[in-house]
């Protein structure tokens, strides 16, 4: 039987979901299935139209630890996991993915970072694993070991919405995810707590990211465009993460953001928006145009004849 100290604090898992049935009674699933037992699951429902929170709501009516959030209309999913922080009674709060599921121990192994440094008041966080993939991660930490901003600048795979646990009160004082992005909103909200907030290593793996979706955000093309300079924005006018993250390592990361933009453009034959992006960044001195990005704008000239 686990100690009294280890079940102290109540969490909140919040799973955002739309049209995920039945893919998601296996995200609900794994949450019952854990060893931590002091938790609630909410499932915010962002006005699916395959009829899953009535499906939802008739499998699990007898579980109390289960509740449905619908919302109204569509609004993504920063929206839903907010919606779902706001009514979440935790003292800590995590997240999972609809089609996504936690090991047996996720719960217990991050709050267990919380219970043995009870001064920690950040993130808790483990390996995502990706079901079709290894774990291809060179450098390790051990355990309890600190993730930096420059660390996660560098290599953005330290931290995901599955594997990551914080105070629910630390969350909704950081303003929770960014609602007016679509695209990248994690990314932005991770470098944004990292700028106010230490971030611990709990040493396991603790979500699993299924195959069940082939299709990569970082491929959604349409979104990227539709998004536009959001993200590039939003990190921009982050003066505490200029002050704190090292000018190199930052001016990567923005670069990364209007490369990824611009990629986006070519790949839809938005040939014509693509040279005027790149001659507005280059006129206004954002940015100096790679090898590849001068060869794509004479191929686009070509293409467009």
């Amino acid at each position: 039987m686990e100690s009294k100290a280890r079940q102290q604090h109540l969490v909140s898992i919040i799973i955002p979901s739309f049209n995920r049935w039945p893919y998601i009674c296996d995200a609900i699933d794994s949450v019952i299935g854990q060893t931590y037992q002091n938790l609630e699951c909410i499932v915010v429902d962002d006005a699916s139209t395959d009829g899953s929170p009535e499906k939802i709501e008739n499998k699990y009516r007898h579980n109390p630890k289960i509740s449905i959030k619908n919302l109204i209309t569509n609004s993504g999913q920063s929206r839903a996991r907010n919606h779902g922080v706001q009514t979440a009674k935790g003292k800590l709060v995590c997240f999972l993915d609809s089609d996504d599921i936690l090991p047996i121990s996720s719960i217990e192994d991050r709050v267990s970072v919380f219970s043995e440094t009870p001064e920690f008041n950040g993130i808790s966080f483990g390996e995502n694993q990706v079901s079709d993939k290894p774990n291809t991660r060179s450098l390790k930490k051990e355990r309890l070991e600190e993730l930096t901003l420059d660390e996660y600048l560098n290599d953005r795979g330290w931290l995901h919405t599955n594997a990551f646990m914080m105070p629910t009160a630390e969350f909704k004082k950081l303003g929770g995810f960014n609602e007016k992005l679509r695209q990248r909103e994690d990314i932005e909200f991770f470098i944004r707590s990292l700028c106010h907030l230490q971030a611990r290593y709990c040493g396991t793996t603790v979500s699993t990211m299924r195959a069940v979706d082939k299709h990569r955000a970082r491929h959604d093309y349409e979104k990227i465009i539709a998004q536009g300079y959001g993200f590039y924005h939003a990190l921009s006018c982050n003066t505490t993460l200029h002050d704190k993250a090292s000018p190199k390592v930052l001016n990567s990361t923005l670069r990364r953001s209007l490369d990824s933009y611009l990629n986006a453009l070519y790949k839809t034959k938005k040939y014509k928006e693509y040279r005027n992006e790149i001659t507005s960044l280059v006129v206004n001195r954002t940015i100096s145009p790679s090898r590849k990005q001068v060869k794509r704008y004479l191929v686009s000239l070509i293409k467009t004849q």
